[in-house]
């Protein structure tokens, strides 16, 4: 006899969520739950934007933290320590801070950080790194600077 999960278990599952798709697909549950449950002619979508609203005033949105933690990234992945640096990269500081590094050639680098009040990015010169420098080298030379 299998179980389906209950309204508990997506509420559960919004709560835990870590990354703001993981919260859309909780959502997404509840409100398919709460319409199921739902009378004929009820107003469910009501019923779900009242109880998303109250969880989102409880817990409050997914931090920025949680969502992109710190590191260098090529677009949304991750680079692991051993990976070398690709010619365009982010670092992101875990604070929602975002540096852009863009590769021009002979072991330079067009520094850019993203300016969220003005939603775009900021130049703010250039940074030499090895053509081979890998992302464990690229934070050792950003840390000791």
């Amino acid at each position: 006899m299998s179980q389906t999960p209950t309204i508990d278990t997506a509420i559960a599952a919004w709560r835990r969520a870590e990354t703001q798709s993981d919260r859309d697909l909780a959502a997404e549950a509840i409100g398919q739950h709460i319409a199921h449950q739902t009378p004929e002619g009820g107003d469910y979508v009501a019923a779900t934007s009242e109880l998303l609203e109250r969880l989102k005033a409880e817990f409050g949105p997914v931090p920025v933290e949680d969502i992109r933690g710190p590191g260098v990234y090529e677009g949304d992945t991750r680079l692991d320590a051993d990976a070398t640096l690709p010619s365009v990269f982010v670092y992101r500081d875990g604070a929602g801070g975002e540096t852009r590094y863009w590769y021009q050639g002979q072991e330079t680098y067009e520094v850019h950080d993203y300016d969220q009040d003005r939603q775009q990015w900021i130049g703010r010169g250039t940074t030499r790194l090895d053509d081979d420098a890998t992302v464990e080298d690229f934070l050792a030379v950003r840390d000791a600077a």
